[in-house]
């Protein structure tokens, strides 16, 4: 179909330095999306509550890509030790309130297992 813009959500991990603010590692990512993307605005990083020791934040980009129309990317950063998860919901400026309520009763949903994000924060690349 064309002229359609499916909203969705993008699960990713990454490693960070033990010594590495979360804050100064979500700065370093907002530079390249910066880089790749025409009048982007960004509001955040926000702490948010998590349990058990994890470290989290949000940040929300707003960004014209080549394609007309509005893109929203609304993005939760977990820490874990030197883990952190990324999950990322994109979708177009008036989806935003519908697709935002699933997006954060999903993120509600979601666990981590801390063992295995130590385990994967301390392995070497």
């Amino acid at each position: 179909m064309q002229g359609v813009f499916p909203s969705n959500i993008h699960l990713r991990e990454d490693q960070i330095e033990a010594e590495e603010l979360l804050g100064t590692y979500i700065e370093k990512q907002m530079k390249l999306i910066q880089a790749m993307y025409t009048q982007v605005k960004c509001a955040g990083p926000a702490p948010f509550e998590v349990t058990d020791g994890l470290e989290g934040a949000l940040l929300i980009l707003k960004h014209a890509p080549m394609a007309p129309g509005i893109v929203i990317q609304v993005q939760r950063y977990i820490r874990c030790a030197e883990w952190v998860g990324i999950a990322t919901l994109t979708t177009i400026g008036p989806e935003l309130p519908v697709v935002r309520n699933d997006f954060e009763r999903w993120m509600s949903l979601v666990q981590i297992a801390q063992e295995t994000a130590e385990t994967a924060g301390n392995k070497q690349s």
